[in-house]
């Protein structure tokens, strides 16, 4: 009874161990293990009431029937755990086929062959959750000791009806079960765990192999201080720097708006879950390119970082500040009077413009529309200067539009 009783509580515990963990991941093989330990113990339990009542039907079928749905449920949660087909039907038809039999047996007045008949069935069914271990396609060692241990226990359930009226060898029996019952649920907690953490590292490495090897720009931004934590490599090629230089940078250096912008914007992103930016960044030749960032607030690991993906939208942010520039300046060349309103407008214009360094402004002749003068106009240039330099002056004023 002793032993029995040690049986019991080891059961339980491993029952209690695996409800913790259950409520901690929520996976459904937990679950079905917790389960199955539950019925084993409750089949150990009514073990117990035998030694007093050993010629107890409805005890012995309590007995019989918590055995076999304790093996069934834990066979279960192995096959989900290792995401292999599942053979619940197969084994739940084996389960009640061995019930039915035993109750028969029982009816009828064969009680040693009824407990010969359900240990069987357990013993069966213990092996095949050996078997589906042993055959794991991952080849753990870990599941193959497990395995091993699981066809062990399904071969010493045939020992109980042959030991069950010797107390010297039901004492020795239990004792190797209680030990039985510690490893393999000691086993199974470990496997669960070694296999989580391996899960875990490949889809960590999956991961770190989408970032590094995309094709689109990436970067992982610390939000305090702007310092660039990862890069990864297309946005290394689009930026020219070396690994090490990025990551001895900040964006505060890549992008050419004042620091507090850069900062208020980075500050915006992180606490308002505003996506989308664009700036103008430097690059290490000293190319200014229009880049589209979308970022977001990531956890990783202990940090709080902005994980930043880089759009190089400089083509398209050309030819958009073209049309807008064609647009304003025929505007301009509609509502000016002579040539010092329609320089001052042109020159509104571009300073309104960040993206545009300055234009090219064709004149013509108003009478014959002949082409008068070609003249360069930047956005550091101002009216005064472009009217005293003397080419200006000789223009006729009664232009007719922007070419």
């Amino acid at each position: 009874s002793l032993s029995l009783s040690q049986t019991v509580l080891v059961s339980l515990l491993i029952c209690g161990g695996y409800l913790y963990v259950f409520f901690h991941e929520r996976t459904r093989h937990l679950l079905l293990w917790a389960s199955g330990w539950l019925f084993n113990a409750l089949q150990l339990s009514t073990m117990l009431v035998l030694t007093v009542y050993p010629n107890s039907i409805p005890v012995t079928l309590i007995f019989h029937l918590s055995g076999l749905v304790s093996c069934v449920l834990i066979l279960m949660g192995t096959e989900h755990f290792l995401e292999r087909k599942s053979s619940a039907r197969p084994a739940w038809a084996m389960a009640g086929c061995a019930a039915a039999a035993g109750v028969v047996l029982l009816e009828l007045g064969y009680p040693l062959a009824a407990d010969y008949t359900v240990h069987a069935a357990l013993c069966l069914l213990q092996v095949w959750t050996g078997v589906v271990l042993l055959l794991d396609r991952k080849r753990e060692r870990l599941a193959q000791l497990l395995g091993l241990l699981f066809m062990l226990w399904g071969l010493h359930r045939l020992d109980y009806p042959m030991l069950r009226d010797n107390e010297l060898g039901f004492s020795i029996r239990f004792f190797i079960s209680s030990l039985l019952v510690t490893a393999i649920g000691i086993t199974v907690l470990m496997l669960h765990y070694t296999q989580g953490k391996n899960a875990h590292e490949e889809l960590l490495d999956r991961y770190s192999r989408l970032f590094h090897d995309s094709h689109t720009m990436m970067m992982l931004v610390e939000p305090d201080t702007g310092r660039i934590v990862e890069i990864n490599e297309a946005a290394l090629r689009f930026y020219g720097y070396s690994e090490s230089q990025m990551l001895d940078m900040t964006v505060l250096q890549l992008n050419t708006l004042p620091p507090e912008k850069v900062r208020a914007a980075m500050d915006e992103a992180r606490q308002t879950g505003r996506r989308q930016y664009h700036f103008r960044h430097r690059l290490a030749d000293g190319q200014i390119r229009d880049v589209q960032v979308t970022a977001g607030p990531i956890r990783f690991g202990q940090k709080d970082l902005l994980f930043s993906i880089l759009l190089d939208i400089s083509d398209e942010r050309q030819r958009e500040m073209f049309h807008m520039l064609e647009r304003e300046l025929s505007l301009c060349s509609s509502h000016a009077t002579d040539v010092k309103s329609y320089l001052e407008q042109v020159l509104v214009v571009l300073s309104a413009l960040e993206c545009v360094d300055g234009c090219s402004v064709h004149l013509n002749n108003k009478e014959t529309g002949k082409p008068v003068l070609i003249h360069l106009i930047s956005r550091e240039d101002t009216c005064d200067h472009l009217l005293r330099s003397g080419k200006l002056l000789l223009l006729d004023p009664n232009f007719v539009r922007l070419g």
